[in-house]
């Protein structure tokens, strides 16, 4: 009788504990400061669950000139202009659960940049497993933007 109650109470620790790694999810965010109505944006927000460091990571795809007008036109003109994924570490008390808001607030004053960003694991496994995002060098508006990476990451973590 002991026997299986240790047995059952193992299966409970064992099985009980397979939270997933990362939580994730998908903000929407402003692609210019004077346009913040207009949420095209995609950052993918990722909480490690099993790391002892607090915070969340925030990564996404962009230009590297993001503020060159030149940039701009030729995105807009369906141009393939220079980018790549940033990845930046925010720290405070903001969880995945949070708004929006919040978390864009803690986003912009309390981010960390890390380079290169293949230096976090989830970026090293999507450049691993998709090959479009091996080395992804150049945005293009309409058809390998923002949108197009946090669809392939987060297909990319849950595979």
């Amino acid at each position: 009788m002991l026997s299986i109650f240790f047995l059952f109470y193992f299966a409970i620790l064992y099985f009980g504990n397979s939270s997933p790694i990362y939580q994730t999810r998908v903000i929407h965010t402003p692609i210019f400061h004077f346009t913040k109505y207009v949420k095209q944006h995609h950052i993918v927000i990722v909480q490690d669950t099993h790391s002892k460091k607090p915070g969340l990571y925030a990564i996404d795809f962009t230009p590297e000139k993001q503020n060159n007008w030149k940039t701009l036109l030729q995105l807009l003109f369906g141009m393939n202009v220079p980018a790549n994924i940033r990845v930046k570490y925010i720290y405070g008390e903001v969880s995945i659960d949070d708004d929006n808001e919040k978390i864009q607030e803690y986003w912009s004053k309390s981010s960390v940049r890390i380079d290169p960003p293949t230096k976090y694991g989830p970026v090293d496994k999507i450049k691993k497993n998709n090959i479009i995002w091996k080395d992804p060098g150049y945005m293009n508006l309409y058809t390998h933007n923002c949108q197009h990476f946090s669809n392939d990451f987060m297909k990319s973590l849950s595979a």
